[in-house]
């Protein structure tokens, strides 16, 4: 592919995933701007990766593959990867700049009030503790639900006792209410015809005094779950990245895409 072997900057991608059948591999993919000033994303492999997915040879795979395409990591401005400690290690062995992915860390702020529901649906303890807790502090006895494969709808009756109670549903709606708008996020910092480094620090921003931004007037589960979320965030975006999110914002100086501003408004 000579459009990529003499490119002067390109950022890159790069994840470990399993296949159905559990079967490890490593995806790579780099994004440059071509002669004509477009955004290009180029998947250059998928490769089979059996080894021990250490920080030392998870280094040592992505740069033979840079080498393989012919490309300089002198010339590599950044590689985006999850915020697995192998993969962190991976780029300080190799000396280059990391971006954690904006959705990894979103999903796992979103995955913690999954993590405390299924902590009190699984832990008999943990529950019973619960429901004392909220007697001694005259609070509704409400109970957290986790998902399960059974159908909603079947007429056994030992599955009756699965079927959501109005507690339930309270529940529910209010993690709806307080996750529900972090949809139009990640699909807006998913985009491949536009650079999306660049909206982080704006996303957050508005994250903070919109979108999740606590209601003073307002208590209760919601409040709790947007407060968790934000927290997350926040503290993992105190790292050395900051300064980068920083440069990408102010250079290029646009908003996220308008087709996701008004949603964004509400």
């Amino acid at each position: 592919m000579n459009e990529i072997r003499y490119l002067e900057a390109y950022s890159a991608t790069t994840d470990l995933w399993s296949s159905r059948t559990t079967e490890p591999y490593i995806s790579l993919t780099i994004h440059f701007i071509d002669d004509d000033w477009k955004l290009r994303s180029r998947c250059l492999q998928t490769a089979f990766f059996p080894e021990d997915h250490t920080g030392a040879i998870i280094a040592l795979g992505l740069k033979d593959a840079l080498s393989a395409w012919g490309l300089d990591e002198a010339h590599l401005v950044c590689m985006t990867t999850d915020s697995g400690a192998n993969m962190v290690r991976a780029l300080e062995i190799n000396k280059w700049t990391r971006l954690a992915c904006f959705g990894h860390r979103l999903h796992n702020a979103i995955g913690m009030c999954k993590k405390v529901v299924s902590t009190f649906s699984y832990s008999w303890k943990k529950k019973n503790a619960l429901t004392s807790a909220q007697r001694e502090l005259n609070l509704p006895p409400h109970k957290l639900i986790t998902e399960s494969p059974t159908r909603w709808g079947s007429r056994d009756q030992k599955s009756r006792h699965l079927l959501p109670t109005w507690q339930d549903i309270d529940v529910l709606e209010a993690i709806t209410k307080a996750l529900k708008p972090l949809q139009d996020f990640t699909d807006a910092l998913s985009g491949e015809e536009y650079v999306s480094v660049s909206y982080v620090k704006p996303v957050l921003h508005l994250l903070n005094t919109n979108i999740l931004k606590p209601e003073e007037d307002k208590a209760g589960l919601c409040e709790d779950i947007k407060k968790r979320v934000l927290d997350y965030l926040n503290e993992k975006y105190k790292d050395p990245t900051d300064e980068l999110l920083n440069m990408a914002t102010w250079t290029h100086g646009s908003r996220p895409p308008t087709c996701h501003l008004k949603s964004w408004r509400k």
